[in-house]
């Protein structure tokens, strides 16, 4: 019975996190307004495929005005072999409202660059070896989306079909919250 309402509670609270925007944050600094991007990828970022040598901040650009997704992912974990390709079906219909920048717990840059290309992950990436200042995964599959503003908007862990549905449901909470801030 204890089995049972834990897991009924960690539903809940996981379904009620999803759908509640994060309204205590604090306010960002000067630099972090005109640019949230460069403060959370102090490193730049590389287009996914690309070695991490090649880390530039020319991708801010293709940032502005969008939701930004940080994805924690490797090519090791079974749930992020599942989620992966759901989310990349996901970027290719919502492009133009999103950008996803892959953050890698692969072990090798190797086994990063293998990952992406067999999946097709067609975003940015942090350079390997390199930290973003994003909200840190609790584990993975997790994906981390802020709003154009910065601020964090929804989160979604792990793979099955809560972690569909949140997805799915996406778009529309992006809608929204445009609608709402423009």
């Amino acid at each position: 019975m204890k089995k049972i309402i834990s897991f009924v509670f960690f539903f809940l609270f996981s379904v009620i996190g999803f759908f509640v925007p994060a309204v205590a944050q604090e306010a960002p600094s000067a630099k972090e307004a005109a640019s949230p991007w460069e403060a959370m990828f102090p490193d730049g970022l590389i287009k996914a495929g690309q070695k991490s040598k090649a880390a530039g901040k020319a991708h801010f650009k293709s940032m502005k005005g969008k939701f930004v997704g940080v994805y924690s992912s490797a090519s090791w974990c079974g749930p992020c072999r599942s989620f992966t390709p759901r989310l990349v079906k996901f970027y290719k219909k919502n492009q133009k409202e999103i950008e996803i920048v892959f953050r890698s717990a692969d072990k090798t840059e190797k086994a990063m660059l293998s990952y992406i290309k067999k999946d097709k992950m067609k975003w940015l990436a942090v350079p390997f070896g390199k930290q973003a200042k994003s909200k840190s995964a609790s584990g993975i599959p997790h994906l981390v989306v802020y709003s154009p503003d910065g601020k964090v908007f929804a989160e979604i862990s792990g793979a099955g079909e809560r972690s569909f549905n949140a997805l799915d449901e996406l778009p529309k909470l992006m809608k929204k919250w445009k609608e709402e801030n423009k």
